[in-house]
């Protein structure tokens, strides 16, 4: 193999490390938080919801957030609850997933998926106790602060 083939190898070897690395971020920080996400890890990564209506709602206010991604919902679904699919590339950035992160975590919060912050000083010290509202959506969307 000559270096056109040695570099081919290790740019694309790089681009599989950021894509697993990028899976994760989103996966576990999505988990992390307390969404009902698939078994395993990958660069789809699918948030489970209770019903149609609210899934259909949370995946509104995510597109108007500036995230898109993909709503599945039943007989399209391999159980009876929607989801709402994400994927991740290897050009995705860790500030873009952080954001996307942020905004799913403020959506869930205001729409009732993830339950308030008891102690929002302790778990997370720039969160604040009050549910989100649109415009704060909108503003952790765009990137300013919560």
């Amino acid at each position: 193999m000559g270096p056109e083939g040695t570099d081919h190898a290790a740019r694309t070897t790089a681009r599989r490390q950021r894509l697993r690395e990028n899976a994760e971020r989103l996966y576990y920080g999505l988990r992390d938080l307390g969404f009902a996400v698939g078994p395993q890890c990958s660069p789809i990564v699918s948030v489970a919801v209770s019903d149609a209506p609210l899934a259909v709602e949370f995946w509104n206010r995510l597109l108007e957030g500036g995230v898109y991604l993909n709503l599945a919902l039943p007989p399209a679904t391999p159980t009876p609850a929607p989801l709402l699919r994400s994927s991740v590339s290897a050009v995705h950035t860790p500030a873009q997933i952080d954001r996307a992160v942020q905004l799913f975590e403020a959506v869930g919060r205001q729409l009732g998926v993830l339950p308030p912050l008891v102690n929002p000083a302790r778990k997370r010290p720039t969160a604040t106790a009050a549910i989100p509202s649109h415009a704060e959506v909108a503003m952790v969307a765009s990137g300013g602060a919560r």
